[in-house]
């Protein structure tokens, strides 16, 4: 694929020194941004691929030192008990049931309450929820909060400020006991099977259980944000890490100074149906979500 978008892209006949590469993970089944960029390395390159090389190295810094935030929206099997939380646990790739999948460590769980954050949309009943890992190893990170929630199903968004594949996943149908909708391979753990879904959301989806095996994954990247600042200890950055030096993105060009360095990819329409068919709803907070910005 990249090869011939390289060639409608550069508009020529195509060049193995102008080849283009994916500067970041998304997974199979998962809809949404991904961010490519030139990874010409040739001595006779010209200064517009010099500066693309360039582009290609910072992203790719930025990347390593999570310097980039990526925020998904996701449909939810089940209703998180806490409106908005911070994961993090370890996970990794292992064999269970004769085929590798990604799971966590077998440890010890600390729960804290955080002081609630007001919002508009979701009721503050409940105090935020952080759940942390007992364990020297490096852990995913995982920021969610609820944004809407009906028949037995929920609409999320979620932060990551680590790339682990399948995190999102298994955070959510492990941490929180409420897999994506349509995500037939961590809705269970030890076998594989077709997500069982309740009564009230297979009468809204207008289903049957026999059909949920050809739900597809509801999990979509909608934003990749340039440049992470705030505090560490509210979540607004990875633990451990340090803010994004001043003018690192500079390389960026905007229309209009007010234009921020965001990258926003249109909710597909599959998804849309399935919200309005649940009855799910985006808060005021997030209406651009429907729009391509940059």
């Amino acid at each position: 694929m990249l090869p011939r978008l390289a060639h409608k892209l550069l508009l020529g006949p195509y060049d193995e020194a102008d080849t283009l590469q994916i500067t970041h993970r998304l997974d199979k089944e998962t809809t949404g941004a991904l961010l490519i960029s030139s990874g010409d390395i040739s001595p006779s390159a010209s200064r517009s691929f010099d500066r693309n090389k360039d582009a290609h190295l910072r992203v790719t810094e930025a990347f390593a030192n999570r310097w980039i935030r990526k925020s998904y929206l996701c449909i939810t099997n089940g209703i998180p008990r806490s409106k908005d939380g911070l994961i993090t646990l370890p996970i990794r790739e292992k064999q269970i049931g004769g085929k590798y999948r990604v799971s966590f460590h077998h440890l010890l769980f600390m729960v804290a309450k955080l002081p609630a954050k007001s919002h508009e949309d979701v009721s503050t009943d409940n105090p935020e929820t952080v759940l942390k890992s007992v364990s020297a190893d490096t852990n995913a990170v995982t920021r969610y909060q609820l944004l809407d929630r009906r028949n037995d199903a929920a609409l999320l968004q979620c932060t990551t400020f680590t790339g682990i594949r399948h995190q999102i996943r298994v955070h959510l149908s492990t941490a929180l006991e409420t897999p994506v909708l349509g995500d037939h391979k961590y809705s269970h753990f030890g076998f594989l099977a077709p997500q069982r879904l309740s009564n009230r959301t297979l009468e809204a989806l207008q289903i049957r259980q026999s059909k949920v095996r050809y739900l597809g994954l509801h999990l979509h990247s909608h934003r990749l944000h340039f440049g992470v600042q705030g505090d560490e200890d509210a979540g607004e950055r990875p633990p451990g890490s340090h803010p994004t030096p001043p003018g690192f993105f500079n390389f960026i060009e905007r229309d209009t100074v007010r234009h921020s360095r965001d990258v926003l990819a249109p909710v597909p329409v599959f998804f849309l149906s399935n919200m309005k068919r649940l009855g799910l709803r985006f808060p005021k907070l997030i209406k651009w979500t429907r729009c391509r910005l940059f």
